[in-house]
């Protein structure tokens, strides 16, 4: 008689608070990224505590986990889940941009149109007392200051072909969104959004 081939060993899987806790702080890192462009200090809150919560339980898995095929399952899962998020993240992102241009649309319009009327550059902050100096008058000033009081931009720069409008920024290093108002096609650094929005 032809003996029957042996199958695999099933992994017996019991889903217990740590695993679960697991799964949710994975989630909690990619879903992240939906406010990165948008608030960044609560996308920098958020991470934490998905990193937090994925990195302890993991480690709870790997230390108390008698199981080696269970250990080995969950390492894998974890890996994956890198891959995964390292795929998303750039979509995420672009979305989180989309949604802070759509929440503030008209603002941001009318902003864009105030400062595509002088052809001046621009380096400044909503408060500074510079405006005037780069052709604004007090009325727009008021106005600017209005239309970017809820959109949490703090920095704007213009040159000939740009807007960049900084959402979260330290010495070094900047978050935002560039409206591009001329014809020059942005250089492969800039990222589409939609539009002439760009990040």
């Amino acid at each position: 008689h032809c003996a029957k081939p042996r199958s695999l060993p099933a992994i017996s899987m019991k889903f217990t608070k740590r695993h679960i806790a697991l799964v949710i702080g994975i989630l909690t890192i990619i879903l992240s990224f939906l406010w990165f462009g948008r608030d960044t200090d609560t996308y920098n809150i958020i991470i934490l505590v998905g990193l937090t919560i994925a990195t302890s339980s993991f480690l709870i898995i790997l230390f108390k986990e008698k199981n080696l095929k269970l250990k080995l399952f969950w390492t894998f899962v974890v890996i994956i889940s890198v891959g995964l998020q390292w795929l998303m993240e750039p979509l995420l992102v672009k979305v989180s941009y989309r949604i802070f241009i759509k929440q503030h649309e008209i603002n941001l319009a009318q902003v864009t149109e105030l400062i595509k009327s002088k052809k001046s550059d621009l380096y400044l902050s909503p408060s500074s007392e510079l405006w005037p100096r780069n052709g604004f008058t007090q009325p727009e000033i008021n106005q600017l200051r209005h239309y970017l009081k809820e959109t949490k931009i703090n920095f704007i720069q213009k040159d000939s072909n740009k807007i960049f409008y900084r959402t979260w920024g330290t010495l070094d290093v900047a978050h935002g969104i560039y409206y591009f108002y001329s014809g020059d096609k942005p250089k492969k650094r800039y990222k589409h959004i939609f539009d002439n929005w760009y990040y």
